[in-house]
């Protein structure tokens, strides 16, 4: 009996030290968890692996480096969990043409295909001889999860070939403002553009200051500074993106050919900088661009800032898809501030350089009130609208530099958790952020002095994570009063 007894007892013991250990495996887990989310986007997508995400069937997406999560990519799986494209908006791709292409005909608007140079649009007067075109468009907009070929990042897209140039792949402007001006009557949103001569064509210029939407315009492969460019300054419009290249490594690509060595056009004027690839010998294709060829092929050869400006082409087609309302100064500004910030080589030293992030730039978008600080500066005054609880304050908009975030700008505000500080500002206005739901706040480096006002960040309650930079000269009175989640 007393045996008996005993072995109950001992029974009882473990049960009673397995509910304990469960119970604090789930408070601890629980703990981490709410820790976790604190730095998070509130978007389950953030917390995946890419073995979690729905890897599309095409059987060559796992040549696509640029798509994949095993290297600094673009995020791009992240942006699908959120959206995958329309039909409803449309790119034109202004190259050689698009020829007929398994992976690429679901998507190819074969109603409103233009021959700039021949004034035609036939099928036979978009067939392209050269190649160069037909990879352009699968990078933006292959059909995915067609168990063919490649992905494309707008899984459904509207892409209109205009040709501009001919079998050798060379342009005339004249062609190029004539394709602008049919997009402008035929409200094409986007506009690719993986040609050179940028900061130098002023024709196309003032062809693309005539356009309302969205023009993204290849860097250039000669290694060149593009600031010393003689026109430079008057290519900074608010709807053209210029495209740098960069390799799996975050470094800017170069390139071995047989007709020698090549490498990203680079400076300050290049707003962003995408996967265009590098080799290191001749022949070498391991870190080049995976994407469609003409004769209904695929090659694995194609490089420079001209791979890297549709992966920019089809992120916009992504935000529009998602936003249709966003104007083309809109889609940029949501690009350049979702980007991430890499350091590159250049032949003048290193450059820290923007990076294209698909989902970055998805939550990045918002709308905002501004007041005129001057002619070429403005403060932001009032959020009017935004898409997620994460927001970036940008450095320029519509436009103009963002220097200033005006008095109760964001007050009482419930709906930002996550916000990021632009380098432009140098002012945060008396209660900015009062009474508002922000839990954390970060600040770009700048050289420039910052000052915040008073009760900026007050009653902030949920706000655990801010680092007041050290170019800060004034910080007002009560500041920070009642911020009970601060340390």
């Amino acid at each position: 009996m007393r045996t008996k007894e005993k072995h109950m007892n001992i029974m009882l013991f473990i049960i009673i030290v397995v509910v304990f250990i469960c119970f604090i495996g789930y408070f601890c887990s629980n703990e981490i968890l709410s820790q976790d989310n604190k730095t998070a986007y509130a978007d389950i997508a953030m917390a995946k692996t890419e073995d979690e995400y729905s890897i599309p069937n095409d059987p060559y997406f796992s040549m696509q480096w640029a798509l994949s999560d095993k290297y600094n990519n673009i995020s791009i799986q992240q942006a699908w969990e959120i959206t995958k494209g329309s039909p409803y908006i449309t790119v034109g791709v202004m190259d050689t043409g698009i020829s007929v292409h398994e992976d690429l005909e679901v998507n190819i608007d074969k109603e409103r295909r233009y021959n700039a140079i021949r004034k035609t649009n036939t099928r036979n007067d978009v067939v392209d001889f050269h190649g160069h075109g037909t990879s352009v468009a699968g990078i933006i907009g292959a059909a995915t999860n067609n168990n063919i070929g490649i992905t494309g990042i707008a899984h459904e897209v509207s892409i209109i070939p205009l040709v501009v140039a001919d079998k050798f792949g060379y342009y005339s402007s004249e062609a190029v403002v004539r394709a602008i001006e049919y997009a402008i009557d035929q409200d094409i949103k986007i506009l690719n553009f993986s040609a050179a001569r940028f900061g130098d064509d002023l024709t196309v210029l003032n062809a693309i200051k005539k356009y309302k939407g969205l023009f993204i315009w290849s860097a250039g492969n000669f290694g060149e500074n593009v600031d010393e460019f003689e026109n430079i300054e008057e290519f900074d419009l608010p709807n053209l993106i210029l495209v740098g290249a960069r390799d799996k490594n975050s470094q800017r690509s170069s390139w071995v050919t047989d007709k020698g060595l090549f490498s990203s056009n680079y400076g300050e004027a290049v707003d962003i900088f995408a996967p265009g690839g590098s080799n290191a010998k001749l022949n070498d294709s391991s870190g080049l661009i995976f994407t469609t060829n003409i004769n209904n092929d695929y090659t694995e050869k194609f490089f420079g800032t001209s791979a890297a400006a549709p992966h920019v082409a089809g992120v916009a087609a992504l935000l529009l898809s998602k936003y249709p309302t966003m104007t083309s100064a809109q889609l940029k500004q949501a690009i350049i501030d979702g980007s991430d910030m890499i350091e590159i080589d250049t032949p003048d030293g290193k450059q820290k350089v923007r990076n294209l992030n698909a989902y970055g730039a998805l939550h990045r978008v918002g709308i905002f009130d501004t007041k005129a600080i001057s002619d070429t500066e403005v403060a932001i005054t009032r959020l009017c609208d935004v898409k997620s609880d994460c927001l970036m304050i940008p450095a320029t908009y519509q436009g103009k530099k963002v220097t200033a975030i005006a008095d109760g700008a964001f007050k009482n505000n419930t709906m930002l958790k996550n916000v990021i500080i632009s380098e432009s500002i140098t002012s945060i206005g008396n209660e900015a952020f009062a009474g508002s739901s922000v839990e954390k706040v970060t600040f770009f480096r700048s050289k420039n002095e910052l000052k915040i006002g008073n009760r900026a960040f007050a009653d902030c309650d949920s706000l655990w994570d801010i680092t007041v930079p050290n170019r800060t000269t004034y910080i007002g009175d009560n500041a920070f009063t009642d911020c009970d989640s601060l340390k």
